[in-house]
């Protein structure tokens, strides 16, 4: 449903109709600023030619920021997936995010039902170019390449040892 509003720009009265979704952004995208919604939309048709539709180039302005913010969001949430060899069982899991808590207990973003492994054993974090392990002072500890280490960047293929259970990044 459209819903007009009445704004002065440029010392004239205009009105400018927007569905609510898009009057609820520009409320919400105003606050973020410390702005009125009619300081905002002046701010977003600053930028318009005398010919272009107001309320147009305020949904494609919102739409943009929108876009840009989804981008912002997926950077920050890294995907990728594992491989667990646990006892007699193997697994592939997939996760999204930049640290990731491996363990035994349920909360953890990897979860690994098995008593070698500690309750909050370790952390995979991504630095936006690679992946990082930290050991968290496991009892069992994390072993790369034969050797027990507090940290390691985690290659794809690579595998680490935690307890009796062996995980590596497939991507």
């Amino acid at each position: 449903m459209l819903t007009k509003r009445s704004i002065v720009i440029s010392t004239q009265m205009t009105s400018i109709g927007l569905e609510n979704a898009f009057w609820d952004e520009v409320e919400r995208q105003a606050k973020l600023q410390g702005m009125s919604w009619q300081e905002y939309a002046r701010h977003l048709i600053r930028d318009a030619g005398d010919n272009e539709n107001r309320s147009s180039f305020i949904r494609k302005k919102i739409l943009q920021l929108l876009k840009e913010e989804l981008e912002r969001a997926k950077q920050g949430h890294q995907e990728a997936s594992w491989t667990v060899r646990a006892a007699h069982r193997t697994y592939e899991i997939g996760t999204r995010g930049e640290m990731l808590y491996v363990g035994r207990d349920a909360d953890n973003d990897i979860v690994i039902n098995d008593e070698s492994v500690s309750r909050t054993h370790l952390i995979l974090c991504w630095d936006k170019k690679k992946w990082w392990a930290l050991d968290l002072n496991s009892k069992n500890g994390m072993i790369v390449g034969g050797e027990r280490v507090h940290a390691t960047i985690v290659p794809r293929g690579m595998s680490l040892i935690i307890g009796d259970v062996e995980i590596s990044l497939m991507n």
